[in-house]
């Protein structure tokens, strides 16, 4: 995990991240305190040397995440959990 994503969640619950390497790489973040992590990135909290995608996911969100999203459901099959 690159240390602005383990910046980002510090201090935060956070059930589990996800990497996916794609051509953008993607952190996906669950966590029951979604509205902090989204109110970091929105602050410009962090501020990533390279391109990266985080999504952040409520753990209510991530058990409908095939009917939600497929496509990033299926982006998480190859995807690796960080923690």
């Amino acid at each position: 995990m690159i240390p602005d994503i383990e910046k980002l969640i510090e201090g935060v619950d956070v059930e589990a991240v996800y990497f996916v390497d794609e051509e953008i790489p993607t952190y996906v973040v669950v966590t029951s305190n979604d509205s902090e992590v989204i109110a970091r990135l929105k602050k410009g909290f962090v501020d990533p040397e390279v391109d990266v995608n985080v999504v952040v996911l409520t753990p209510q969100e991530y058990e409908k995440l095939g009917e939600l999203n497929p496509s990033l459901n299926e982006m998480l099959e190859y995807g690796e959990r960080l923690k």
